[in-house]
């Protein structure tokens, strides 16, 4: 039995574990597969090739964000506290939990990788960031601002704390199978570099087209997040710039004559990238991995408080055409200038090597 932990944080690491999973359901299908997230079951559902079970659990807190942009530092900070003082006990519960495993793989909670070395069970972890390595810079600026501060220092020590255990639970897993645009994640003992894992979509745009009714003369923009709090003020902008149609991927939906939200279960998302001319996004691993391998230009919004933004920002101007939004910009929809720039911006035409699941799922075989 596999068991495969994907972090419910972000829908990115949904969607390349999902790849590797099916790449490994190929590989081996004799071997039983669960997969344990929080993530929705009609999303794992879409994406890795049955048979599997699907456990609903989760081992992490990522960072508690109020949308797709911005951090909930406070929020995340309660999180974390909640998860260190229940770390030992849940490190206890999925030991047993892995008696007769024959493969722990983990996108990157720590605690089942902890768990599968107590155990005895081989396990592995694929991710381009750490949780210590995003976890380690809160920590010392509450340390270095809450010096004679109860409350500010216990902050720091919680997230310091946590910080701690996840880079001890790293440094008991053998084999880290490390992806693009990654940070060193020295804490894992060994890693493997791996190539894209993602594939490119079809193009739908006519089909698109004749099932929505979007103008296909007109630009396509893909508006790619999960949540956006968009005011009747800047809807009315957007709303407002006639050339385009805007395609959104449910939940994310509007009302407006150019506004198309797209059912995922209908047509999967790099489809709908694909069809697209270029996308409007904040920069996360999945969508700047994906719009490389489609080749789509980006506008690419500020993310604030994230510790993997220039990594992922230097993905991006490295391999696409680009442009960037700024915070107050976004949130007021105003959105024509970078639209009318984005078409004449350069294209560095420099491309990735792609067929990371297969070779990820080739490296996981080997432990069983």
């Amino acid at each position: 039995m596999i068991h495969y932990y994907i972090t419910a944080h972000g829908y990115g690491h949904g969607v390349r574990s999902s790849e590797v999973a099916s790449a490994l359901r190929r590989l081996r299908p004799d071997v039983p597969l669960t997969v344990v997230s929080a993530l929705p079951s009609e999303f794992l559902a879409a994406r890795i090739a049955e048979p599997y079970e699907h456990r609903v659990d989760s081992f992490d807190v990522g960072m508690v964000q109020r949308d797709s942009v911005r951090i909930d530092e406070a929020a995340t900070t309660e999180r974390l506290w909640e998860l260190v003082r229940s770390w030992d006990r849940r490190v206890e519960v999925e030991t047993q939990r892995l008696e007769g495993a024959s493969l722990v793989v983990a996108d990157i909670p720590g605690i089942p990788l902890e768990a599968a070395a107590r155990a005895g069970v081989p396990s592995a972890a694929i991710g381009n960031f750490t949780w210590n390595w995003i976890y380690e810079p809160y920590a010392e600026r509450y340390n270095a601002s809450g010096e004679g501060e109860g409350a500010v220092r216990r902050e720091g020590a919680v997230w310091g704390e946590a910080a701690d255990r996840f880079a001890q639970a790293y440094g008991l897993c053998p084999l880290l199978l490390r992806l693009p645009f990654s940070e060193p994640m020295s804490a894992f003992p060994h890693a493997v570099d791996l190539p894209l894992l993602s594939e490119p979509g079809r193009d739908r745009r006519r089909f698109l087209a004749e099932r929505y009714g979007a103008d296909p003369a007109k630009r396509w923009i893909l508006i790619s997040f999960t949540t956006l709090d968009w005011d009747e003020e800047a809807l009315t902008r957007v709303r407002n710039l006639s050339a385009y149609e805007f395609f959104t991927v449910l939940p994310l939906k509007w009302e407006g004559e150019n506004f198309f939200a797209v059912d995922p279960g209908e047509i999967p998302f790099r489809d709908v990238l694909t069809s697209c001319d270029a996308v409007l996004t904040k920069p996360g691993y999945g969508i700047v991995s994906e719009s490389i391998v489609a080749r789509k230009p980006i506008i690419h919004a500020e993310r604030t408080g994230f510790q993997e933004y220039p990594i992922l920002v230097e993905a991006i101007e490295q391999h696409l055409p680009e442009v960037f939004l700024p915070e107050s910009n976004l949130y007021r929809g105003e959105i024509s200038e970078v639209l009318a720039r984005i078409w004449t911006r350069p294209d560095p035409g420099r491309e990735l090597p792609r067929g990371g699941a297969e070779i990820a799922a080739r490296e996981l075989a080997r432990f069983l």
